[in-house]
């Protein structure tokens, strides 16, 4: 990787991006890397999808006679969702396959993320006049991503490629979408929310004012969007989310 990424100025583009596209596939197709995580996603869909129980308020050790609970890491058998009401949604969606297919589906999101944020990276670098092969394969040829990433079906990825996007729409000047997305992908997992910050304090020169104006407009707006779906599906659950990442941290 290191290789490849500081002689990506020396290759064409069709070679890197060739190259990521078949690593994507190959850990498509590998069995589960590395974590164990893909399973509670599953287990979670699967509380509320077929025995009506909220995955905010217990862990999956209220269901332990389910037969996915076997695969499910030691750490978090008694813990309850961590993660955001947009991804805990799509987990109830994907919720009455079987464990190996639900396994391929979410390793093929985590695919497809991996694949739409190198096409993000890609025109994000032309957008600030950078050389855009070496930007994708510092980003596309990441063992972290591929291996780690896509291996284990991790829903880091679909947080990232929806937080790139909104890095692209600051980057096209259109700040309330930008700052939606963000807020959009606090809500597949609650770390992407630390790069408001920066998203709010990015703007500079005469336009400032207004930047940050768009950016709080852009994200208050789908922050209570959000905050109302969440209520709508799995009630006062989601309040809960916050002690239990703290306690699990």
């Amino acid at each position: 990787y290191v290789v490849a990424a500081n002689a990506a100025d020396r290759l064409s583009a069709r070679t890197v991006l060739m190259t990521i596209a078949a690593m994507n596939a190959l850990i498509l197709l590998a069995p589960p890397l590395l974590s164990t995580d893909v399973f509670s996603y599953q287990f979670y869909g699967r509380m509320a999808e077929l025995y009506g129980a909220n995955p905010y308020l217990a862990g999956p050790h209220a269901l332990a006679l389910d037969p996915l609970y076997p695969f499910i890491g030691s750490k978090w058998i008694s813990t309850p969702t961590v993660y955001g009401p947009l991804f805990t949604a799509l987990s109830y969606v994907l919720a009455p396959l079987s464990i190996a297919r639900s396994v391929l589906a979410y390793k093929a999101i985590a695919a497809f993320s991996s694949l739409a944020l190198v096409a993000l990276v890609w025109h994000s670098a032309r957008r600030r006049g950078l050389n855009q092969v070496k930007a994708v394969a510092l980003v596309g040829l990441n063992p972290l991503i591929v291996i780690y990433g896509v291996g284990g079906g991790h829903n880091d990825l679909l947080m990232m490629v929806i937080l790139m996007a909104g890095v692209y729409l600051m980057l096209a000047q259109r700040e309330r979408s930008g700052a939606a997305m963000m807020v959009a992908a606090s809500a597949i997992k609650l770390t992407a929310g630390v790069l408001l910050a920066f998203a709010v304090a990015s703007g500079g020169g005469r336009r400032a004012r207004d930047h940050r104006r768009d950016v709080i407009i852009g994200a208050a707006a789908a922050g209570l969007l959000f905050f109302g779906l969440a209520f709508l599906w799995f009630g006062s659950g989601p309040l809960h989310l916050f002690a239990t990442v703290q306690k699990v941290q």
